[in-house]
């Protein structure tokens, strides 16, 4: 009987405390994996001693799901330094959570993968950043799991040793774009032309992503793959009527009432210019605006109270992952001129639940969205309301849009992710 291949993934993003693009790839990359039949394992960094019984483990491990975690470092030439220093060049061991169901764990579905087992080093995320800093090396962990393929869901310095190590690089935005960024870009651009050494192969999200790390690093160019992504948002189970009167209670909007926005308000995103237009816009429809404040939000949110105080737009910080599904679901239309995007996740959400989308006509953006969008100038406020006038008036464009953008979810579906994730996992177990 032929063993089925083990891979780990990396739980850096899914253990942080709000969710991200990153978090949903990792969950749908760990579903996908399992479906084909793989053997999925994943590592956390939770602060979890090693010694505490099984209940207990997995008491800690729930506690610190999703919570913020301070890392203290060693102090220099300390014997916790010295010990630590040594296993992060010979192999960090990573330790089995066993999960007996002690926990109430439901409230936790939104932030877990599907795997077989889960494991864990404390702080080995935060180790790995300092250990490169310091170093220029990777940190190194043991391969006691007996993984075959170990997948970082982001550019993280570290490497399991004996198994073949991808890495995914979702964009380069901290280099494109530096001033959208807080990312330290010396650290950044070292950590990139190391993994391009390192890495046994990488992982990418578009084309568009594809060509743009390559040109700035031609050392990826024989061992990166473009398997795009998917996501899990489909049209909910619950009845459309009902999730209509939620959103009428919660929010006082109706179907088809508003237009809607979310995601991280930061800079890349096109915050600024996107409120800009639609204030100038001609629109009655308020537009909902889903997402908590980034970085360097300042310049970007200058419009913001101005539009709450008006009674033009709705901010809502934070909502669970099934109430924005029925927000999406229920609007006239998606605004997502973002700047730059590794793949633009919220139009592909968006087409899945059928439901038209304003976005950007560069890079990902237009790649991923194909005709199935209205595309305007990113970088032109004018463009974008004008667009956002059209899908105010235009019934016939809207319906359009629907149709069109539930055509091109096919393309990203998981049948579709799963075929090329396996085509690209047989290219790394045979090399």
């Amino acid at each position: 009987m032929k063993i089925a291949p083990r891979v780990l993934v990396d739980g850096f993003n899914l253990a942080l405390p709000k969710g991200t693009g990153v978090a949903t790839y990792g969950r749908v990359l760990s579903r996908t994996l399992s479906s084909i039949g793989f053997k999925v394992n994943v590592l956390y960094g939770l602060n979890i001693p090693r010694r505490l019984n099984e209940n207990l483990q997995e008491v800690m491990f729930f506690n610190q799901l999703a919570a913020d975690m301070r890392y203290r470092r060693p102090r220099l030439y300390s014997p916790r330094w010295w010990r630590q220093t040594a296993f992060n060049f010979l192999g960090h061991k990573a330790e089995l959570i066993r999960f007996n169901n002690c926990v109430e764990a439901r409230s936790f579905e939104e932030h877990m993968p599907t795997f077989d087992c889960i494991f864990n080093i404390p702080f080995i995320f935060q180790m790995a950043a300092g250990f490169f800093k310091k170093t220029g090396c990777f940190l190194k962990i043991k391969n006691t799991m007996n993984q075959d393929i170990v997948h970082w869901t982001y550019p993280l310095p570290i490497k399991v040793i004996g198994a073949k190590n991808i890495y995914t690089i979702h964009d380069i935005v901290p280099l494109k774009m530096p001033y959208t960024t807080l990312d330290d870009k010396i650290y950044y651009y070292n950590l990139m032309n190391s993994l391009a050494n390192e890495a046994d192969y990488v992982c990418t999200v578009s084309e568009y992503s594809k060509d743009t790390i390559v040109d700035f690093f031609p050392k990826f160019q024989n061992k990166i793959f473009n398997t795009y992504q998917s996501t899990p948002f489909t049209l909910s189970d619950i009845s459309y009527e009902r999730t209509e009167r939620e959103i009428n209670k919660l929010f006082g909007i109706s179907d088809g009432g508003y237009f809607i926005y979310f995601g991280q308000l930061e800079p890349k995103k096109n915050i600024g210019r996107l409120l800009e237009a639609f204030l100038l816009s001609e629109t009655n429809r308020p537009l909902v605006l889903v997402g908590s404040n980034g970085w360097k939000e300042e310049e970007e949110l200058r419009f913001l109270e101005q539009g709450i105080a008006m009674g033009v737009i709705i901010h809502i910080p934070y909502v669970p992952v099934k109430l924005l599904r029925s927000l999406i679901q229920h609007a006239r239309a998606v605004l997502f001129p973002s700047i730059f995007e590794g793949f633009g996740l919220p139009i592909l959400e968006a087409f899945n639940l059928k439901t038209a989308v304003l976005t950007s006509n560069t890079g990902a953006l237009k790649e991923v969205a194909s005709d199935a969008a209205l595309l305007v100038d990113p970088y032109d406020v004018n463009a974008i309301k004008a667009g956002i006038e059209r899908l105010d008036k235009d019934d016939f464009l809207c319906n359009s849009l629907k149709d069109k953008g539930k055509e091109r979810a096919v393309y990203f579906d998981e049948e579709n992710y799963k075929k090329r994730l396996l085509e690209f996992y047989s290219i790394v177990l045979e090399g």
